[in-house]
């Protein structure tokens, strides 16, 4: 969503958004099949009126433990939007930008070479605070217990406030040669040597 139409967004209507997002996604087979247990976890109309703030830490450790299993299905189906639905309700609902960072990238670097990825990291905690370029105080006052997202994703605090999207290679193009490629056998390609530059 846009800044203004997010803004323009009331919780039930990210709430409704949400729900018709997973019936999209499980809808999809197989790839949609490990979703199903969340309608009644995180897109349940029970979480409307509770607030992530107000519970206590083993409630609050539960719930952690619940959006980065939801991050790790909806993984292969972040591109869709019906998962963008979901993402917003997670954001909205669960501050999961700040207490759950690490979730956010596992579901997100798979996919760091798409718009989808520079806007998330946009608006993940990894500079501090509720968004990119707060400071590191900030971080750490709204950091979960025990979360070590700062220093971690540090490098990616440029890509925050730009949006740009990581150079990343998937394919096979991103082994060396020496190594054996998928279906190759153990036959190792020789070594090519080393070209020093001469001072």
């Amino acid at each position: 969503f846009s800044a203004a139409e997010a803004r323009a967004l009331d919780l039930p209507s990210v709430l409704a958004m949400a729900q018709a997002g997973l019936a999209e996604l499980r809808a999809l087979g197989d790839g949609g099949a490990p979703l199903a247990p969340f309608a009644e976890t995180l897109f349940s109309a029970r979480w409307a009126d509770l607030e992530r703030e107000q519970r206590g830490r083993a409630a609050n450790d539960e719930l952690d433990a619940e959006i980065g299993a939801f991050a790790r299905a909806a993984c292969p189906l972040l591109q869709l939007r019906g998962a963008h639905a979901c993402l917003e309700w997670l954001l909205r609902r669960f501050r999961a930008h700040v207490h759950n960072v690490d979730a956010l990238m596992e579901l997100a670097l798979p996919h760091c070479d798409t718009a989808v990825f520079g806007r998330l990291v946009q608006l993940l905690a990894i500079g501090g605070g509720d968004g990119p370029g707060a400071s590191a105080a900030a971080l750490a006052a709204n950091a979960p217990p025990g979360s070590a997202s700062a220093p971690l994703w540090h490098f990616l605090q440029p890509n925050a406030r730009s949006g740009a999207v990581l150079a990343c290679q998937t394919s096979g193009a991103a082994v060396p040669q020496w190594m054996p490629r998928r279906g190759e056998g153990t036959r190792r390609r020789r070594r090519a040597p080393l070209r020093t530059a001469r001072v």
